[in-house]
């Protein structure tokens, strides 16, 4: 312990030595707080924000095209994977998460924005780069053909996410900045209008795969437009297409069921109309405002952001970023092939859904944006967690056979959805709250790192509590719809229920409000042991996350029976324990966490115990 208080005492007084000049702003670093005084940020400061003027629209076009690749990748794979391919619910999920982890290295690409600018500023060249790059990968995926593997699909798509969060990255920095210009009155206004582009692109994409997609190509397993080629003689790829059994000679030829238009776009279309649209975007970019900014040591850099990682603000928000969005994150990964097999979920209908999702997205943001600004960011979240179990429960009406209807299944989960909005938009208020001048791109990637980076282990996790229902990971089995499969979907459902709802217990972590949050920050406190445990925590999760969900999609033939990576085993010998001990690893670390920051205070008498520490 003793060596432990010595560190951060060497550690305080380095940094209360350190300081850093640039032009028209000074940076003092202390054991404190670090300001910074530039009397043209004041000056910006007083000035109103128009966000769609010529200096700022190049930031809504970001956000949108982000929402065209995110909407555009959940879209895709439903089709391709699950009806086209026939992957595996894990799988399917494994996919999805794996798209995912660029996110989770947000913190790595805002350092490189940060310290390296590029001809002296830090924004506007990245979002350039970052597009050309994510463009150029979809236009090789498109030219690579219909014959391209779902794996080698997967891992494109992975490497475009990757330049497209280099953008991201770079916008966000951007936000931030326009968010600390806003008054005090429209503190969240412009923040949250970007979502709302995000969830615009989300809708258009949704929109065109709903009526260019959802023919026969990328619908009907093994169809064949050319009626001169034979079909396959793959009798796994036949038997998922409902034509086989009534025309065994050219099936392939035939629109199935699940194709609702005869024309449609196949994945080669989808990869060329998602590359033009960015390369489109680029113009609005290059008029973007942005001032040089000089160059900066790395070394003198990194030293002010270890201030911002120890200061208590930071890491609490950070902590509760990482354990509610890993229990609140975990969900029945059994669920979209259960859909497929017993609800009969065509790809229109699941665009259908995406779409009405987006557009309950954006009102409910613009009515965030008019009513809930100033709303307690705890209250948001009950109400989100509330609304979410409400509809998680109705789930057990088609489990059971009770209602099976796949309208009805689309209207709670559209209702449901948008809730997790509200769980979001609550941390994120949090960070940009306590998010300093001149740290903007680095704080913001570092919370969105620390969110992005549980929810692959979310699915990970998610995928290893499918493997004690084995039944539950193929279509096949879920097809036969017996007692004991709907028994095993109801347990594994009410678990994920329970886990959800004990998301609530980390409340008490998040600060209420805005004025709160400014409170805290204004104590000055910092901490060399939790800054270092939160940086760990966040290391220790991606790289498991990144290894489990790569193995599962780029090694699936060798590695994706293993029961740790969510499979039914690769041999009737293989162990769960591993898997029981990863679970309950997981689990302890966001309970255990939660406890010492929140209830332990309380039992040795520091703190008092009250129910308003959850609102």
């Amino acid at each position: 312990m003793d060596s432990l208080l010595q560190l951060e005492k060497n550690d305080d007084s380095l940094n209360s030595l350190l300081l850093h000049e640039t032009d028209n702003k000074q940076v003092i670093a202390t054991d404190e707080y670090v300001q910074l005084q530039s009397d043209d940020e004041k000056e910006l400061s007083k000035s109103s924000i128009d966000p769609w003027s010529k200096s700022y629209i190049g930031i809504q076009v970001n956000y949108f095209c982000s929402g065209i690749f995110l909407g555009g990748t959940l879209s895709i794979l439903y089709p391709f994977l699950i009806v086209e391919e026939g992957v595996t619910s894990s799988e399917y999920n494994a996919s999805k998460s794996l798209i995912d982890i660029p996110w989770s290295y947000k913190i790595l690409f805002g350092a490189l924005c940060e310290c390296f600018p590029l001809f002296g500023l830090k924004i506007k060249p990245y979002i350039i780069l970052g597009w050309i790059l994510s463009s150029s990968t979809f236009i090789f995926t498109a030219l690579l053909g219909n014959g391209i593997r779902w794996e080698t699909f997967v891992l494109l798509l992975t490497l475009s996410n990757t330049f497209c969060v280099l953008a991201d990255v770079a916008a966000d920095g951007f936000m931030v900045r326009a968010s600390h210009r806003e008054s005090d009155s429209k503190k969240g206004k412009f923040q949250t209008l970007i979502y709302t582009s995000r969830y615009v692109g989300q809708l258009f994409i949704s929109l065109v795969i709903l009526f260019f997609f959802s023919g026969p190509q990328l619908n009907c397993p093994g169809y064949v437009e050319n009626s001169s080629k034979n079909c396959t003689d793959d009798e796994e790829i036949a038997s998922r297409n409902d034509m086989y059994e009534d025309y065994p000679e050219d099936w392939c030829h035939k629109q199935c069921d699940d194709a609702t238009f005869k024309f449609g776009l196949d994945i080669s279309g989808y990869s060329w109309i998602c590359g033009l649209i960015f390369i489109l975007s680029l113009p609005f970019y290059l008029i973007l405002r942005e001032e040089e900014t000089p160059t900066e040591k790395f070394y003198n850099f990194m030293l002010l952001f270890w201030q911002q990682i120890k200061k208590h603000e930071v890491w609490q928000c950070l902590l509760y970023a990482m354990i509610s969005n890993l229990t609140f994150g975990v969900y029945n990964a059994a669920k979209d092939s259960a859909n497929f097999v017993w609800l009969d979920l065509t790809t229109t209908q699941n665009q259908i859904m995406l779409v009405l999702e987006n557009l309950v997205f954006i009102v409910g943001l613009m009515l965030i944006k008019k009513y809930a600004l100033t709303m307690s960011w705890r209250k948001l979240v009950w109400i989100g967690t509330i609304f979410v179990t409400f509809w998680n429960v109705l789930y057990f009406l088609i489990i059971f056979d009770i209602y099976r209807n796949v309208w009805f299944y689309i209207f709670t989960d559209v209702s449901k959805n948008f809730i997790y909005t509200l769980n979001y938009m609550a941390a994120s208020y949090c960070i940009v709250a306590i998010s300093e001048t001149g740290f903007e791109i680095i704080i913001y990637a570092l919370y969105t790192s620390a969110t992005n980076v549980v929810v692959p282990l979310a699915t990970v996790v998610s995928n290893q509590l499918m493997s004690f229902f084995p039944d539950l990971d193929k279509q096949e089995q879920l097809e036969t719809d017996t007692d004991s499969i709907r028994r095993d979907m109801a347990y594994l459902h009410l678990i994920v229920i329970i886990i959800n709802l004990s998301s609530l217990l980390s409340l008490p972590i998040l600060q209420p409000q805005r004025r709160e949050a400014r409170e805290l920050m204004a104590r000055g406190e910092t901490s060399f042991y939790w800054g270092l445990f939160t940086m760990i925590s966040g290391f220790v999760f991606i790289i498991y996350s990144t290894v489990a969900t790569f193995l599962k999609v780029a090694k699936a033939e060798t590695y994706g029976c293993y029961k740790i990576l969510g499979g039914e085993g690769c041999s009737d010998g293989e162990s769960s324990v591993p898997t029981y001990l990863l679970v309950f690893s997981a689990l302890f670390y966001c309970y255990s966490v939660n406890f010492y920051l929140t209830f332990w205070p309380i039992i040795i008498g520091q703190k008092s115990w009250s129910f308003s520490i959850f609102f």
